[in-house]
């Protein structure tokens, strides 16, 4: 079973959208959001609402 984080790099993978697009998009620091994709950081409901 995949864990979270690779679930996400592999669909914004598959869909062909930028890590600075989707951290833009959940109005979070791109450092932030690439590190909550290498599972550094954990995702809190704060950063995704």
């Amino acid at each position: 079973m995949k864990t979270i984080y690779e679930r996400i790099k592999n669909l914004r993978n598959q869909l062909h959208i930028l890590r600075e697009y989707v951290a833009n998009f959940l109005r979070i620091n791109r450092e932030k959001y690439i590190q909550m994709e290498n599972g550094k950081r954990k995702i809190t409901a704060e950063d995704i609402s």
